[in-house]
């Protein structure tokens, strides 16, 4: 009589697809894998950093595991995939996740970094490509940043009704896993116009002399005005920090001759105050 009896080969290592989500992480976070195999597939590991774990199957069929992200640097890392069938054959494949913990690095200049109330300030902001969010608090108040094409982070701020003083802004970059950066930078309020002291050397003078105008002001004062019989005159600024105008006496009737000096400082406060010279063109009366 003859029996007819058989027996299989299997020597085919089962297929691996797998993900793992998110790809881009930060220490503390997890990674989530999940695989499917060939349905002879007995068993699934997964090895991270020389780390080796055992994957686990779910009613559906995947296989999966949640990694949970140690303290590393920043960098690609790889995860191996390794199913194994009930005869022994293994097969493999490879993801990676990106770990990245850098803070984004805000930098920001402002278009004027003295100003008074009611001036409009613009904060231009770079950040790094990932940065997701950007903020300013100014004076306890947080406002969110716009985005351009450019690239850079821009916001509008009008200057309340505040104190002379300097005032900080704090800059807040976050990016999409919640990686936070500061920085600050400053600007100046004052609304305080300038204080003038005048005076003319000499004091009493005729038609034709030539005498100077003086004026001391505040560190701050930039520009400096004289302003004679009608007509305005740009005084100079020497070196000792003293505003000054050399001018010629025209043709005038005796007696006081005012000039009006107008001073301003970096923003745009207006100052004046006057100050005089004496004008005497009378002969000397001689009785014999």
């Amino acid at each position: 009589g003859t029996s007819i009896m058989n027996f299989t080969v299997d020597n085919t290592a089962p297929t691996i697809n797998a993900t793992c989500n998110p790809v881009l992480t930060r220490t503390g976070n997890s990674v989530l894998v999940n695989a499917t195999a060939d349905d002879d597939t007995a068993s699934m590991t997964l090895e991270v950093l020389g780390t080796i774990y055992n994957m686990i199957k779910d009613p559906t069929g995947t296989w999966i595991f949640n990694y949970t992200v140690p303290k590393l640097a920043d960098g690609t890392y790889d995860i191996i995939l390794t199913a194994m069938d009930a005869l022994g054959n293994t097969g493999n494949n490879y993801l990676n996740f990106t770990v990245d913990n850098t803070a984004p690095t805000p930098l920001g200049d402002l278009n004027q970094t003295t100003s008074r109330t009611g001036d409009n300030l613009t904060l231009n902001v770079s950040a790094d490509n990932d940065t997701a969010t950007l903020t300013a608090t100014i004076l306890g108040q947080v406002y969110n940043l716009t985005k351009g094409t450019d690239g850079f982070w821009t916001l509008n701020y009008t200057v309340p009704q505040v104190a002379d003083g300097l005032y900080t802004i704090i800059l807040t970059g976050t990016d999409a896993l919640g990686n936070m950066g500061s920085a600050s930078l400053n600007f100046t309020v004052d609304n305080t116009p300038p204080s003038i002291h005048g005076s003319v050397l000499p004091g009493l003078t005729k038609t034709g002399n030539s005498v100077l105008v003086k004026a001391v002001s505040d560190p701050d004062t930039v520009r400096m005005t004289a302003t004679i019989l009608g007509t305005t005159y740009a005084m100079i600024q020497g070196p000792d920090g003293i505003w000054t105008l050399q001018y010629t006496v025209p043709q005038v009737m005796d007696g006081l001759l005012q000039v009006i000096l107008d001073a301003w400082d970096g923003a745009g406060n207006h100052g004046f105050n006057t100050t005089n010279m004496s004008v005497d063109n009378a002969l000397p009366g001689v009785n014999c």
